[in-house]
C-alpha cells in the first residue's frame, strides 16, 4: 500500500530533536550528516541541498545541538 503525505506532515510525526528540514524536498536524520557545506549537507557520500529558505533555521538548529554537546 502505498501512503502519500505531504513532507509537513512527515516532519509533524518525526521526532524534531534527530530530524531537521533543509529543503523543500528533504528531511534530514542529523546523526547521518557527514559534513555541513554552505548549500548542502553530505550523506552517506550524497549531497542533499540546503535551500535559502531552511538555511538559517538548519545552521541554528545545528549551532543549538552543539551548545548542547559542550555543556
Amino acid at each position: 500500500m502505498l501512503a502519500r503525505y505531504k513532507i509537513s506532515e512527515v516532519k509533524e510525526l518525526l521526532p524534531l530533536q534527530f530530524f531537521v528540514r533543509v529543503h523543500r524536498s528533504y528531511i534530514v536524520a542529523i546523526k547521518h550528516i557527514e559534513t555541513i557545506k554552505k548549500h548542502c549537507v553530505t550523506i552517506d557520500g550524497v549531497e542533499i541541498p540546503i535551500s535559502s529558505n531552511y538555511r538559517e533555521g538548519f545552521l541554528t538548529f545545528i549551532d543549538d545541538i552543539s551548545k548542547k554537546k559542550d555543556n
